[in-house]
């Protein structure tokens, strides 16, 4: 069914026991941020992480034609995208304009994230390039 979430801007936490739906919750909003995993390491890993998202869309949304919308304030300025899964279209309203029809790309330039999957924050702990990576990349 549908939901909504409401992120405080500082600081979030979801917490819950093993399969409540944190991790579903957070690849909604990465599939919906049009994210693209980072690639560090293993590109098998990140093979797996894709499929499982791809996996995860087709299943609970794509069945349904549902759709993942996100509105975010950015420099005091609302954004709303709105990606469905049956037609593929991904939409972008910024301020009071009138939804756009975008790219992936145009919202990973709008909207930046990244990801990472648990064990490439592991690997951050115990390999200093990594860490060294996971600090860079985002700055570039």
């Amino acid at each position: 069914g549908s939901f909504n979430i409401k992120f405080n801007q500082q600081y979030n936490a979801l917490i819950g026991g093993r399969g409540t739906g944190k991790s579903t919750i957070l690849e909604y909003i990465r599939w919906g941020l049009c994210d693209q995993t980072v690639k560090i390491g293993n590109y098998e890993e990140l093979d797996i992480i894709q499929n499982r998202r791809d996996t995860l869309i087709r299943k609970t949304l794509t069945a349904v034609s549902g759709e993942v919308r996100i509105t975010m304030v950015k420099n005091d300025v609302r954004h709303i995208v709105k990606r469905n899964s049956a037609s593929r279209e991904i939409l972008l309203k910024i301020g009071d304009n009138e939804f756009q029809k975008v790219s992936e790309e145009d919202i990973r330039k709008v909207l930046p994230i990244q990801s990472y999957s648990q064990k490439q924050l592991s690997d951050v702990g115990v390999k200093t390039e990594e860490l060294k990576r996971f600090i860079e990349q985002p700055i570039k």
